[in-house]
């Protein structure tokens, strides 16, 4: 492996295409964003060595030009998985030539190499070469890297934090994500997995979390930690909010229940909010301490409760981070929605053409 094909790994871009260099005119490059549930495919127009990934017409707004979903194949093995995404991809793009493709994918993902060494949404996934398979199925350059890098890259460079620099980046989900971005390049260390800001501890006797460590982050942030923490200060009967909307059926309860709760005066269910925030906040403040960055952005299901989270972990932010609080990073909520990880992987694949997008805008406050 040339060290030029290190791209995420420590923050090098992957290498361009042997074929003379970077192209010059409109390109086509594809994003795939592949989650639990489903797989997002987005078609971009770009075009010379600088390239706005907007689609024509769109007044700025940063999105595809053409998008696609299917259902992920859970059971399929990696080769009938590329199959299956290789042909709606081809079916979306028609016969245009694709300059390149860009992937995302949860799990633990060597983005030099190409491998998803396993992933939690494909149980059948060891050691897959999903960079050569997509490559062989498309004749078309691929990157791979893991989703979370993926909205990491399209929120600095296109989303909330544009114009910051360095950028720490959280997902919010069932599990939490993480990922650093400095000068438009992914810092992931030396094997390319840094940043994992969800495996930090913030309690050594905590929980054990699934990756087999005590008091991760993820474990108090995430899905799973949030109803927990509710159902423990919920009374949980006819009359209370949460307990009302679930039907009371624990199995229906999540942090979208739980954040309507909250606003319907569910007191259990706002201080669960809460308590995540300020644990939220501690994580960040010491994540403050260690990079400084220039803005931080949380996106991700559970960030969709607002101010029920954000409130309490920019206090404690504030409070705890030893720059202080007139100088501490701003926390700015995602702006590209759900096609952040299809933008951020087509930025990976410009980024293996040797292509970069201009650099323009300020990020929010």
């Amino acid at each position: 492996m040339r060290a030029a094909e290190q791209s995420r790994d420590g923050g090098r871009r992957a290498p361009a295409p042997q074929a003379g260099g970077a192209p010059h005119g409109p390109l086509l490059v594809a994003g795939i964003d592949i989650g639990g549930t489903a797989v997002k495919i987005g078609l971009l127009v770009a075009a010379g060595e600088e390239a706005e990934i907007v689609a024509p017409g769109a007044a700025g707004e940063r999105r595809p030009a053409a998008e696609a979903t299917i259902e992920t194949p859970l059971a399929a093995d990696p080769a009938q998985f590329v199959r299956a995404v290789a042909g709606a991809l081809r079916s979306l793009a028609g016969d245009r030539r694709l300059a390149a493709v860009g992937v995302g994918c949860a799990g633990l993902v060597s983005s030099g190499s190409g491998i998803v060494h396993r992933s939690p949404n494909l149980p059948r996934w060891r050691e897959a070469p999903l960079g050569e398979l997509m490559r062989a199925a498309l004749g078309a350059p691929v990157a791979v890297l893991n989703d979370a890098n993926a909205f990491a890259l399209a929120e600095a460079r296109l989303g909330a934090a544009r114009g910051s620099s360095p950028v720490v980046a959280l997902t919010l989900g069932t599990g939490v994500g993480g990922a650093i971005v400095e000068d438009g390049l992914l810092r992931g260390g030396r094997h390319g997995f840094g940043g994992e800001a969800g495996h930090m501890s913030v309690d050594l006797e905590g929980p054990v979390c699934p990756c087999g460590q005590r008091g991760c982050l993820e474990l108090f942030v995430g899905r799973r930690g949030l109803v927990r923490a509710y159902r423990r200060r919920a009374r949980w009967a006819a009359g209370e909010a949460g307990f009302d909307l679930a039907a009371g059926d624990e199995t229906r309860l999540t942090p979208k229940l739980m954040a309507e709760a909250a606003g319907r005066g569910d007191r259990a269910a706002a201080e669960a909010f809460r308590r995540a925030g300020e644990i939220l906040g501690g994580a960040l403040a010491s994540l403050s301490n260690l990079i400084d960055p220039q803005a931080f952005v949380i996106g991700g299901g559970i960030a969709q409760a607002g101010d029920l989270l954000f409130a309490p972990a920019r206090e404690t932010l504030a409070e705890r981070a030893m720059i202080g609080r007139e100088r501490v990073a701003p926390i700015l909520e995602a702006a590209l929605g759900y096609r952040a990880g299809m933008l951020g992987a087509a930025l990976a694949a410009l980024d293996a053409l040797g292509i970069r997008e201009p650099a323009t805008g300020e990020a929010g406050s």
